[in-house]
């Protein structure tokens, strides 16, 4: 094994430790956690009970003059990842100073969002493995509901701009004799517009079975 993977290794191994320390499950922390095809961070931790990545760790080592540099390469790093996930997590760096043996925790959530490197909060401490599931969870749920926000927009423009137009269209083209509506094609353009106005219910019920939207699933659960 060469000398940098032995090194990353240890620092890994410390790393881990002290989030075991802290209360966090053996089984939630992921080394070499996947970002997506191509892109790994060095820890994740998964939330055990819904597999949901709730925080992205980044382990740095420096020594008292690069404590500075290394901090900024921490933040690029994690800028980066941030940008490939697709649900809210915590980005946090983990810098090991090799000569006090000393290990920092910085939160650069706000900062990597906002593209802000002054946003990081220094010798930060880290959350409750409970209080960090919590957080996360309500922040897909609010990433959720942006989102839907997001479609409910577009659909309202489908629905009282395009659909009228379309609408009108078909029947002045049916009055000229240019294009006959038939009972098919009235079907074809109805299942459409219904299949397109789904999104924008909480529940849809046929007969005893249920289909209901994931935000209000995720509701229901952290209500119980």
């Amino acid at each position: 094994m060469a000398k940098v993977e032995r090194d990353l290794f240890e620092y890994e191994s410390i790393v881990m430790d002290a989030l075991i320390s802290m209360g966090y499950p053996k089984e939630s922390i992921v080394l070499e956690g996947q970002i997506d095809a191509r892109r790994f961070v060095d820890i994740i931790i998964n939330d055990l009970d819904t597999g949901l990545p709730l925080m992205m760790i980044e382990i740095k080592s420096c020594g008292e003059r690069t404590k500075t540099a290394v901090r900024k390469i921490a933040f690029d790093s994690l800028k980066r990842y941030y940008e490939k996930t697709t649900t809210p997590v915590k980005a946090v760096a983990a810098i090991l100073d090799r000569q006090k043996v000393e290990l920092e925790f910085i939160d650069f959530t706000e900062a990597v969002k906002e593209n802000d490197y002054d946003r990081a909060i220094c010798n930060y401490k880290l959350p409750p493995y409970e209080i960090l599931k919590i957080g996360a969870r309500q922040k897909v749920i609010n990433h959720e509901r942006e989102k839907q926000k997001q479609r409910f927009n577009v659909l309202k423009i489908l629905c009282w701009g395009v659909f009228p137009i379309v609408c009108l269209t078909l029947i002045l083209l049916d009055a000229f004799g240019v294009y006959t509506l038939s009972t098919l094609r009235l079907i074809t353009v109805g299942a459409g517009a219904v299949a397109a106005l789904i999104p924008c219910f909480k529940e849809i019920k046929i007969g005893e079975i249920s289909l209901k939207h994931q935000i209000e699933k995720q509701k229901e659960e952290n209500e119980e």
